[in-house]
């Protein structure tokens, strides 16, 4: 029986080179390769543009069915207008291969910008939420994505989110488990449902951005595991680490959000993605909120230090004028202001507050010759160790940071000599926020009880 020329598989090995014109689009370079495919940057000729070509992985869809299936797909995806989804412009075939044109996003992949990097809760949130906005936009024309992964969110030059390849799981039955090229990867985030081979609908990309969330936040998937087996089993069965195992400063409310989009039970699980940018959007809500309340209640607690500090030295000045006064040598030491490595604007003085009053404890007990807190805070945040020790001439270096986990705020602290050499870690102190005075405190007597 003759074949006809859709059957034709030797028309798919021509070579997409550098220059080939593809219609009315001039191809200029290959910008990207993958289990769904190579990316090509082409020229528009028509409109004097430059577009991206998708052509299907050469080995798969060769048969009719499959692209006509792919056209029906791209043709779909088409005719989805939002500022979070990367436009079709059009598809086609070129020598028997599927390829569809679309808009050109100068920018990175959601996976290049994590990549070894920690990003502040309010962009993931952002990022999220604008996820949430495009799939929502697919969703209600009856558009599932199938595979939503770092991969397929591109990061535009101007920080927007946009989705990429709709449909195309579908097309090249990816929406189960298949080999992939980068197996792993694409296992890694799919719903129970698609791992199981069962019927899926769009509760399945909020798994699989409640995947991608979970990653952003942690730097790591909740369900890898040593083999693609044991990784479909977790996705099945496991429940994922808690976010604050990986991150500090991770709410009660986004693991609750986080731990929804995961549910195993499509009952259970996000109904709808609206309903998931909601709660990610009141989660930033809700952040503002308690930061302006942790900002007042730290102003409030300064006040109260200051007046407690005062007091003492008024009431109790023996305790200022004890044996410690005939120490000697004295040492020249530096105190550091506390780095905030929470990102927490509400608490942003706490370090230098922290630094001025261990200070002023070790000049009245007479303990040492102190490098004033406004000298070294004119020295700069950034200004360490050696560089203080140059500046300043000191011997020993107090330093420190402070994290807030929820409404806790963790100091820690340790003296290094001349050189940064960390010649002792202070055991590290947990104070409420709404009681920082006591933190402080405790933050001061260890530090001097060190020397």
């Amino acid at each position: 029986m003759p074949r006809s020329e859709s059957d034709d598989r030797t028309r798919s090995n021509v070579q997409i080179q550098k220059n080939i014109k593809i219609g009315h689009y001039r191809v200029l370079e290959r910008i990207g390769a993958g289990g769904m495919g190579e990316v090509y940057l082409a020229e528009d000729t028509e409109l004097n543009r430059k577009v991206a070509l998708k052509f299907l992985p050469s080995h798969l869809c060769q048969d009719a069915d499959c692209r006509a299936r792919f056209k029906r797909e791209a043709q779909a995806a088409a005719k989805l207008n939002h500022p979070n989804i990367v436009t079709i412009y059009e598809v086609g075939e070129f020598s028997g291969r599927p390829f569809f044109a679309m808009e050109y996003v100068e920018g990175q992949s959601l996976k290049e910008v994590v990549a070894g990097k920690t990003l502040p809760l309010e962009r993931i949130i952002d990022i999220g939420t604008q996820v949430c906005d495009g799939l929502q936009a697919a969703h209600e024309k009856g558009i599932t994505h199938r595979d939503i992964k770092p991969t397929n969110i591109l990061i535009d030059s101007h920080g927007r989110a946009r989705i990429v390849d709709f449909g195309l799981a579908s097309v090249l039955g990816m929406d189960h488990l298949t080999k992939t090229g980068s197996t792993l990867g694409t296992i890694g985030y799919m719903s129970p449902e698609q791992a199981e081979g069962k019927e899926v609908d769009h509760r399945s990309d909020v798994f699989s951005l409640g995947v991608v969330l979970y990653e952003m936040v942690t730097g790591r998937r909740p369900f890898d595991r040593e083999s693609d087996v044991a990784t479909t089993r977790a996705i099945a069965t496991d429940t994922p680490e808690p976010l604050a195992r990986y991150k500090i400063g991770v709410s009660d409310e986004l693991q609750r959000v986080v731990n929804k989009a995961l549910e195993k039970d499509l009952k259970t699980r996000y109904q709808h993605v609206d309903d998931l940018a909601a709660d990610l959007t009141a989660l930033v809500t809700r952040a503002a909120a308690v930061g302006a309340g942790s900002a007042r209640r730290f102003f409030v607690s300064a006040v109260i230090i200051v007046a407690i500090l005062a007091t003492a030295i008024v009431l109790k000045p023996w305790r200022f004028l004890s044996s410690e006064a005939s120490r000697t040598p004295r040492k020249r030491v530096a105190v550091l202001p506390f780095r905030n490595q929470t990102g927490d604007a509400g608490i942003d003085n706490l370090g230098l507050m922290v630094a001025d009053w261990t200070a002023q404890g070790f000049s009245m007990l007479n303990l040492a010759e102190v490098i004033s807190t406004e000298r070294m805070f004119q020295l700069g945040k950034e200004m360490r160790d050696k560089s203080v020790a140059k500046s300043t001439g000191a011997e020993l270096l107090i330093s420190g940071s402070y994290y807030r986990i929820q409404d806790t705020i963790l100091f820690q602290a340790q003296v290094a000599d001349a050189d940064g050499r960390v010649l002792q870690a202070i055991e590290p102190v947990k104070s409420r926020s709404a009681n920082l005075m006591e933190g402080v405190e405790s933050v001061r007597q260890r530090v001097l009880g060190a020397l």
